[in-house]
């Protein structure tokens, strides 16, 4: 009876595994539910009485499956990400990157699987120039979409901002932000409204389809406007 009941529960267990890995948007995440597909399926191989396929499923379509799909899904596919630094959005700090970008392409980089190859650029002009000729997959760094104004950059407006001006320079919520915390002065009206983008090279139409996804869910679900005030 006891056992019976075992082989209940794992069943079950194996139905839940089964369907997690069709609905895992994540490589990484599915392949983890296919190990556990493979370990449910041992275990009931082996309360059923054959311990030798069980441990022939274990080794070979447990182990190591997981570790040939792991490395394959990690070489199939390396992205390059420019960014530009900027306060609040992809700043490096003592080697260690932070911001609200940064921590949208850390978990791009978890939902792809694919890895993500960082390349700083000192000015959105050098960026540009990379991401127009398809050196780089992904340009970011705070850009808004007045950045650019042409068919062969993919842009993925995220959020909203605002455009403050300052004497003849015009600055987004970030870049004032980051003017105004040492100075001893009122803050300025907005002088027009703006979104931050992520920019795309025309290569990289398949990342814009996965990230824009991404960002949806973030959005639906509440947590991009959690990272956005860890940082504003």
């Amino acid at each position: 009876m006891i056992l019976f009941i075992m082989i209940i529960i794992l069943s079950g267990a194996f139905l839940f595994a089964a369907i997690s890995v069709i609905l895992k948007k994540s490589n990484f995440d599915s392949i983890i539910w296919f190990g556990l597909l493979g370990l449910f399926s041992s275990l009931i191989m082996l309360l059923l009485g054959a311990p030798d396929v069980a441990l022939t499923q274990f080794t070979v379509g447990v182990t190591l499956v997981v570790l040939v799909y792991i490395m394959a899904i990690r070489k199939q596919r390396n992205i390059v990400v420019g960014f530009i630094q900027k306060p609040f959005m992809f700043k490096e700090t003592h080697g260690k990157f932070e911001g609200i970008e940064w921590e949208i392409i850390k978990r791009f980089e978890k939902l792809s699987g694919f890895s993500i190859n960082l390349k700083e650029f000192k000015s959105i002009e050098e960026g540009k120039k990379h991401i127009h000729d398809r050196k780089i997959d992904i340009l970011v760094g705070g850009l808004i979409d007045d950045d650019f104004d042409t068919e062969r950059v993919i842009k993925l407006p995220y959020l909203d901002t605002f455009i403050f001006k300052i004497d003849d320079e015009y600055l987004d919520y970030a870049s004032y932000k980051d003017f105004m915390k040492n100075k001893i002065i009122n803050f300025s009206k907005p002088h027009s409204k703006a979104k931050y983008i992520i920019s795309f090279s025309s290569k990289s139409k398949d990342l814009y389809e996965l990230l824009k996804e991404e960002l949806n869910d973030l959005q639906k679900n509440g947590e991009l406007i959690k990272i956005v005030e860890r940082f504003f």
